[in-house]
């Protein structure tokens, strides 16, 4: 490998570079991972409130949609 004249070995310091870059590549994967099964867990969590709620409340999960359904009439609107 040659060698600058300032003393610094390029080869290796762009191997170090190449290493850290794949590192944090790894480490972006893994969060955005993470970040993914978060989401899905809080969706999962909203969805037994919701249903939950919607026992509570005596009424079923068609009587539920019917509700946040809009009518024809206000599509006519």
């Amino acid at each position: 490998m040659a060698r600058a004249r300032m003393g610094i070995d390029f080869d290796t310091e762009i191997m170090k570079v190449d290493a850290q870059i794949t590192r944090w590549k790894k480490t972006i994967i893994e969060l955005e991972e993470k970040r993914k099964e978060l989401l899905n867990a809080k969706r999962e969590a909203e969805i037994n409130a919701l249903y939950d709620a919607i026992q509570r409340s005596g009424r079923t999960v068609d009587d539920v949609l019917s509700l946040l359904s809009p009518t024809p009439a206000e599509h006519a609107g």
